[in-house]
């Protein structure tokens, strides 16, 4: 009997715990989308298909289904950038697109 007290005891205080943690950690996510780092250098055209792909990189679609975009996209060089869009237009992102419409 004693070894279940001391199991429930220890379960409530790990659970206690982890919720304080998970608070903490959902109030300072809960600002919406994170701030910017300052360093886009004007506004971005949204009519111009090649200003938007410039500044923000190409969209790739995740395993999961979610959609993002290159973190680094800004500080890579040109023919990073190429090497990038070359292994995005082998097919990758839409064999995962259908992928994730199959398991839907």
């Amino acid at each position: 009997m004693q070894t279940w007290r001391r199991l429930v005891i220890l379960l409530a205080i790990l659970f206690a715990v982890l919720q304080v943690t998970l608070g903490e950690i959902l109030q300072e996510n809960s600002g919406g989308l994170p701030e910017g780092d300052g360093t886009l250098d004007g506004a971005i055209d949204f009519t111009s298909a090649e200003d938007v792909m410039e500044k923000l990189g190409p969209v790739m679609m995740n395993p999961d289904g979610s959609m993002s975009r290159i973190g680094n996209w800004k500080d890579l060089t040109k023919r990073e950038r190429a090497t990038y869009l070359k292994k995005l237009a082998k097919g990758k992102t839409a064999a995962r697109l259908m992928k994730s419409k199959d398991e839907m």
